[in-house]
């Protein structure tokens, strides 16, 4: 396209073929490139402006530094698993896709039973993200949810 500066993508695989994650200037290329069909938005801040197509958009609203989002963590995690066994791609995305996505993916790890700790996945995850930065409040919430 004239005008459009392309550039690498910094988004990773998480679960082989199923699960993508990334940030929010990662997601056009996940869906062409990657043919995910739902996007998950981690993004507390963003306000739905009615433009989301709700057959391939959820909005998972989730806050750094905020206490007891074990709900929400709990609430992205389900959704992603059902959308997986439904055979959908998914691709996840905060802003940055370092505290909130990496949260959420570092859950995912333990609930697809590619970590069995969180320890674990979150060591799994700085591997293939080395950018990640769970905020500690976020990191609590894992703890209490899968300890």
């Amino acid at each position: 396209m004239p005008g459009v500066t392309s550039r690498a993508a910094s988004y990773q695989e998480l679960i082989e073929g199923k699960v993508w994650l990334g940030d929010l200037s990662d997601v056009t290329a996940l869906v062409e490139k990657e043919h995910c069909d739902i996007v998950i938005d981690l993004r507390g801040e963003k306000e739905p402006t009615g433009k989301e197509n709700p057959q391939h958009y959820l909005l998972v609203p989730m806050f750094d530094g905020c206490e007891n989002q074990e709900s929400r963590i709990q609430e992205a995690v389900d959704a992603v698993e059902k959308l997986v066994h439904s055979r959908h791609k998914v691709a996840l995305h905060c802003s940055g896709g370092l505290s909130r996505a990496g949260c959420v993916a570092t859950a995912l790890l333990v609930r697809f039973g590619k970590a069995s700790t969180i320890d674990d996945a979150e060591q799994l995850l700085r591997k293939m993200r080395p950018t990640i930065s769970i905020h500690p409040k976020l990191m609590r919430s894992l703890n209490n949810l899968y300890a």
